[in-house]
């Protein structure tokens, strides 16, 4: 019985460090102020090629196979999520007078998540209804043309 318990809690104590692993690596940490602050106008920039990336990786998910485009956005999204955290650091968002900025990087943020979850369903849920119904159409279609050239396939 000793034995069984040291194998559950150590099997468990890996588990759990796995998890927290891989927690800090998808939210890396907000950077604190850099020495180096972009205009806002640079910022804005910065954070318009940000979105105009999750649209491109949600297109991207979307036509990728379905057993890996939510793994392949999870990675894509912790890159993603690299670039916008050195961004805001170059921002200065803890200034008072870039409050507007900061609610701007927030609103990334919510968007981040909101394409997350879009592209984790549609891998799920949506995707393989719609190569079900594809290959059926294509099978049907394929009957079509055989009983229009005189051969039937049923």
């Amino acid at each position: 019985m000793t034995v069984y318990m040291l194998v559950a809690v150590g099997f468990c104590a890996l588990v759990i460090g796995s998890v927290i692993r891989s927690l800090a690596q998808m939210a890396p940490r907000h950077p604190q102020g850099t020495m180096a602050t972009l205009t806002v106008h640079e910022c804005v920039a910065g954070a318009n090629a940000l979105r105009f990336a999750l649209d491109q990786d949600l297109a991207d998910a979307r036509h990728a196979d379905a057993t890996r485009s939510d793994r392949d956005f999870m990675e894509r999204r912790t890159a993603w999520l690299e670039r916008e955290r050195r961004l805001e650091g170059l921002c200065a968002l803890q200034l008072p007078e870039r409050l507007r900025l900061k609610k701007l990087f927030e609103l990334l943020e919510v968007l981040l998540d909101r394409y997350t979850t879009a592209t984790v369903q549609f891998a799920g849920e949506v995707e393989p209804a719609v190569h079900a119904y594809q290959a059926l159409a294509t099978a049907l279609g394929a009957d079509a043309l055989g009983q229009r050239s005189g051969t039937s396939t049923e």
